[in-house]
């Protein structure tokens, strides 16, 4: 499978997997506020430029996002994303009850929105998700 980097940096990396026409966007260091709307907004740039249906966030680096992220993912960037053409988008959380709260809570503002969310604490189980859909 095929991958390209399409940027890395100390707060992410974003990676291109031909095969599954998948974006990996990991975060390599936990971020907020500011910082954190940056580095999305960044993988939400790199996407634009050839945009896939699938899309892994690799955020098993994170705990947990304040009231005011959550708002943003919710309101914001997954409606973004979605309208720029993403149609799954799997993430991956920490094995940990908070951080699995967490995303639970965000997946739970968006869950009218028109997309197939997958949550799982591993990538390769996120891959394979993408293949079977």
């Amino acid at each position: 499978m095929p991958q390209q980097v399409v940027a890395d940096t100390d707060l992410y990396t974003i990676e291109h997997d031909d095969g599954l026409d998948c974006y990996v966007f990991t975060w390599n260091d936990f971020a907020s506020g500011e910082r954190f709307r940056s580095g999305a907004d960044d993988w939400y740039e790199a996407y634009q430029k050839n945009p896939s249906p699938n899309v892994i966030v690799d955020a098993s680096s994170v705990e947990a996002h304040d009231e005011a992220e959550q708002q943003w993912i919710q309101e914001d960037w997954v409606p973004r994303m979605l309208d720029a053409g993403v149609e799954r988008i799997v993430t991956v959380v920490a094995d940990s009850a908070i951080a699995k709260m967490d995303a639970e809570e965000i997946l739970d503002g968006i869950k009218h929105l028109d997309y197939e969310p997958y949550l799982t604490d591993s990538v390769e189980d996120g891959r394979d998700w993408i293949r079977r859909q």
